[in-house]
C-alpha cells in the first residue's frame, strides 16, 4: 500500500547517515511531511515487521541518547527495487529542495 511503501522509502532515504538505522522519530516526521497520519505510520511500521521488511532496534543519537530505529532488511531493500515505478527519485524540474531539515552549518561555505 501507498503509506507502507512511503515508510520504507523514508527509512531507505534516512538510514544510511546514521550507522544503518533511521531513527523512528524522523521517519515518522518525513511520513507526516508526505502527507500521511500517524496512523498510517504505525500500521505500516507493524506490517512491515510483520512481514519481515524491516527491523526495530534501539539506536543512538549524536548525543548519545538511546531512541527507538528502525532499518531495511534485505527483503525491505528488494521491495522497493520491485516498486521503482511508484517511486519519485528526482525533483520535478524548477522544483527546489525547500524541505530541508539539516544543520545548514555543516554545509561547505562556498
Amino acid at each position: 500500500s501507498k503509506h507502507e511503501l512511503m515508510v520504507l522509502s523514508a527509512i531507505a532515504a534516512q538510514q544510511g547517515e546514521n550507522d544503518n538505522y533511521a531513527m523512528t522519530e524522523n521517519v515518522r516526521l518525513a511520513v507526516n511531511r508526505a502527507g500521511f497520519t500517524n496512523l498510517a505510520s504505525a500500521l505500516a511500521v507493524k506490517r512491515l515487521q510483520s512481514e519481515k521488511l524491516i527491523v526495530t532496534l534501539w539506536g543512538e543519537t549524536d548525543l548519545g541518547d538511546r531512541v527507538r530505529a528502525c532499518s531495511l532488511t534485505e527483503k525491505g531493500w528488494c521491495t522497493l527495487q520491485e516498486n521503482l515505478d511508484k517511486l519519485t527519485l528526482e525533483y520535478s524540474h524548477g522544483e527546489e529542495i525547500s524541505n530541508y531539515s539539516g544543520d545548514l552549518d555543516d554545509e561547505i561555505p562556498f
